[in-house]
């Protein structure tokens, strides 16, 4: 943490004055070209948390920033000095310091780091939100998952925050691709501490003349996320004429449900930029043009999507087998862009692929949209999301083959059904053992005064899960999912093998265990009757109302 230097000022926020105030007197002094939209997005975000009182404190250099100016001054010799400044925001009204020891540990809502560069000139100022942490808006509608926790002193007291951090450029010596895997590796063992000179060392990028203007490609991407500790799944939508199976949409969100935060690589619109620079060298190589890269980490749910009736083609695995992708009720994903601040939202088809996908909607070739998607999994998990759902739906098919008499009425027909129309809802989210322990335990059916689990049913469901982390596909009906929120039960699946690696073998040994109406499914075939028989909440509902069982990444801590 870097540590305070100086008077700080308490500065009241509470109607009548506001943030507007706030900004003119003390963030407005610098030039006119400064890109100040970030910032005002971090203070329109606090508001929304119900903000009063907002406490500014100057920042002595930490390492990094004593980093980062050492490498200023090397590529740009008018960088002549700066100023750093926290920001922390509060729900509480006070106007001493020393109100501080008081104050309910929730009445924290967030931080923002402001870094000012100075030089010779006014006009070669530089300013920008350094970092940044403010838990997205609290909304049902928002769905968000795997936020890191951390930790923020305030006038010698600390606090804590949960959310994924936002980070903008400086142009010089970290570029957009910089801040997007900075905010993606918070919730990954290597990532928190991860500083901008180590990200280029590790690229080969240290080199004192080299400047970062043309940013970074996705390969160079890939590697700064995997030195985080995640792994990567890269799917690149901008090659001929080969054609990526799976639309980019749905690679992002089997990340992101599961908490895992991806990149989108897309084509911005540089044509007066293009003019400019046409015919002069790259200064970064191999570099591609024009691109520009945001974090995703949450997504919006519609469940009055119109696209799942119409959609003409299910997401197909053959002519026979198919299923209807979760996704399909996204509205917008969730993110950060650093050139215009946190918590966006893009809607779903807002961008296109530059080159579609086989399922994709529209199929027409795109000049400008998604170049390149980089989704990030822990590194036990070598099978992604699209590949456990299409094992679940194969054992399923089976499972209707075999077994399918212990599926009990109605539920067990009107599941078949659907299975064999191909209208089956699969969501798929990575869990550990003990979550989903603890999930089941708490499981309802429709009728919640029959309708639950026992004790023994828990033990020996327990004993039969041998895995510690697995994929849990749920099932769900088309009628069911988006307005209950609800499903008929989970397929688990051993995370351990690739896509590449699928074989009927593979598939034999990927299997953990199934939940249906009725029954606890064993791969060997053996079955355990259990009390619930009809549907019961999804992950992170409870009778449609949301309850969020969050997965916790490793405590963080930034330069607060």
């Amino acid at each position: 943490m870097a540590e305070p230097v100086g008077q700080a000022i308490v500065y009241d926020v509470s109607r009548p004055r506001g943030f507007f105030g706030l900004s003119e007197e003390h963030f407005s002094r610098i030039h006119r070209k400064i890109n100040l939209a970030p910032l005002y997005r971090v203070f329109s975000q606090a508001r929304r948390h119900h903000a009063k009182t907002v406490v500014i404190e100057e920042l002595a250099d930490s390492i990094e920033l004593f980093e980062e100016n050492e490498d200023l001054k090397k590529l740009d010799c008018w960088h002549t000095k700066h100023r750093v400044r926290k920001v922390s925001f509060f729900k509480t009204s006070f106007s001493d310091t020393a109100a501080i020891d008081s104050l309910p540990p929730e009445s924290f809502i967030g931080f923002a780091i402001w870094k000012e560069d100075f030089g010779t000139t006014p006009s070669s100022a530089c300013a920008r939100v350094y970092e940044a942490v403010i838990p997205p808006p609290n909304e049902r509608y928002l769905h968000v998952r795997g936020e890191p926790t951390w930790k923020c002193r305030v006038l010698g007291r600390v606090f804590e925050v949960k959310g994924y951090p936002f980070y903008q450029q400086n142009g010089v010596t970290n570029v957009c691709a910089h801040a997007a895997v900075r905010t993606l590796a918070s919730c990954y063992p290597n990532g928190p501490d991860t500083t901008y000179r180590e990200m280029n060392v590790s690229l080969g990028l240290e080199d004192p003349d080299f400047r970062i203007i043309r940013g970074l490609d996705a390969r160079q991407i890939e590697t700064l996320v995997r030195k985080a500790g995640a792994l990567c799944n890269r799917t690149d939508y901008c090659q001929q004429p080969r054609r990526p199976e799976v639309p980019y949409q749905r690679c992002v969100y089997g990340s992101i449900e599961s908490g895992f935060p991806a990149i989108i690589i897309f084509g911005k619109d540089d044509s007066a930029k293009k003019k400019k620079t046409r015919g002069k060298k790259k200064a970064a190589g191999k570099n591609e043009d024009y691109l520009h890269a945001i974090t995703v980490f949450g997504h919006t749910f519609n469940p009055d999507m119109w696209v799942p009736r119409v959609e003409a083609a299910r997401f197909d695995l053959g002519k026979t087998t198919g299923y209807i992708p979760s996704d399909f009720w996204l509205g917008s994903f969730l993110g950060h862009d650093d050139t215009l601040g946190s918590h966006y939202t893009i809607p779903r088809h807002y961008m296109r692929s530059m080159q579609p996908a086989r399922n994709d909607h529209p199929s027409v070739k795109a000049t400008e949209g998604v170049a390149h998607v980089i989704c990030s999994q822990p590194w036990m998990t070598k099978l992604t999301s699209v590949g456990a759902e299409a094992i679940a739906l194969g054992w399923i098919n089976e499972i209707f083959e075999e077994h399918h008499a212990v599926i009990p009425e109605p539920w067990g027909r009107r599941l078949h059904k659907q299975q064999s129309n191909r209208q089956l809802v699969l969501r798929s989210i990575f869990i550990e053992k003990s979550d989903y322990i603890t999930h089941i335990t708490g499981m309802r059916g429709w009728d919640s005064d029959k309708e639950v689990m026992d004790a023994g049913a828990i033990k020996q469901i327990d004993a039969d899960i041998k895995k510690d982390c697995f994929w849990m596909i749920e099932v769900s009906l088309q009628e069911l999912f988006p307005t209950n929120r609800r499903k008929l039960g989970e397929v688990l699946v051993d995370p351990g093998y690739r896509n590449e690696e699928f074989s009927r073998e593979m598939f034999s040994q990927s299997k953990i265990a199934a939940r249906l109406p009725g029954a606890w499914i064993s791969p060997g075939g053996s079955i355990l009757e259990i009390p619930i028989t009809s549907h019961s909440a999804l992950l992170g509902c409870l009778d449609g109302i949301s309850e969020e069982y969050p997965k916790e990444h490793p405590a963080g801590s930034l330069q607060a």
